[in-house]
């Protein structure tokens, strides 16, 4: 079988995503000086963690003594998993009765997100005869993933017939919002998930995502959940990013050359120089 030099497989290699290590741990610290003290800064590294990996931004984390992930799909859960036996990962789209199990067996936190799947984790831990842990996410006005309006009113009303054998481990809503400060949406929310978190006096609580915990304290309850501010994407409407960049794209210059006034560039001939130009071809 033909080998490939480290000439040739290196030769298109002028372009490329530079990811900052450094920026992504001064992110972390700097939203966990944000809150306070009891307060836990999660992770969210859903989709390869936005794309730049989940291993090694995991590891990274981890290292800076981030305890708790969230991802989206079981599959990512099981990758996390992989990374450390002890951190807490919990996983958004929730359960179904095919991969219950693996839930069990790799210690990974469904967020249960209508009445179906919190009957499937109850019958589930009445067969196992252990408790399974789970999330109650709660539908607060993001109308995505949660219990909706009208089971969130039926759960809370059967909570002790509901809610027999699973181990409610954190109460959780999203905010639809958070990135205009002035929405008057955020403080509904806000009331909303209070009077549903009275019904579970003794469960952590999380309300705020990357733009919500720049909404204040009143937001951050027990646990935060940054995601694109964590890779630092400006994650308000109004006002400056206050997060380092994470990634960069950098590139080698082919050429570089003089066009005059009148003069096209590229294909069809769309664009036409105003005044004399100074211009750079990239791969």
């Amino acid at each position: 079988m033909p080998t490939i030099s480290n000439e040739i497989r290196n030769a298109d290699q002028d372009t490329f995503l530079d990811i900052n290590i450094g920026s992504l741990i001064k992110n972390y610290k700097k939203i966990k000086n944000k809150v306070s003290k009891t307060c836990a800064v999660a992770a969210t590294v859903k989709a390869n963690a936005y794309g730049l990996g989940i291993i090694p931004v995991a590891k990274i984390l981890i290292t800076n003594k981030c305890k708790i992930f969230f991802v989206a799909t079981l599959t990512e859960g099981l990758e996390l998993r992989q990374v450390n036996k002890k951190i807490t990962i919990y996983v958004l789209n929730g359960l179904n009765s095919q991969n219950i199990n693996l839930f069990y067996k790799h210690n990974l936190i469904p967020s249960i997100n209508n009445l179906n799947q919190l009957k499937k984790a109850e019958t589930f831990s009445l067969n196992k005869g252990k408790f399974l842990k789970i999330a109650l996410h709660f539908d607060t006005g993001m109308s995505r993933l949660g219990l909706d309006k009208m089971e969130t009113q039926i759960l809370l009303k059967r909570k002790e017939s509901l809610i027999k054998n699973t181990e409610v481990t954190l109460v959780m809503s999203h905010l639809a919002c958070a990135d205009n400060s002035k929405n008057l949406k955020n403080k509904k929310q806000l009331n909303q998930f209070k009077t549903i978190s009275r019904h579970f006096p003794n469960v952590k609580l999380s309300l705020s995502n990357s733009a919500g915990i720049l909404l204040g304290k009143k937001y951050h309850f027990d646990l935060v959940r940054p995601g694109i501010s964590l890779y630092g994407g400006n994650c308000t409407l109004r006002k400056r990013n206050i997060y380092n960049h994470v990634i960069s794209l950098k590139t080698k210059i082919i050429q570089i050359r003089n066009i005059n006034k009148g003069e096209t560039i590229g294909y069809g001939a769309t664009y036409k120089a105003k005044h004399k130009m100074l211009i750079a071809t990239i791969p």
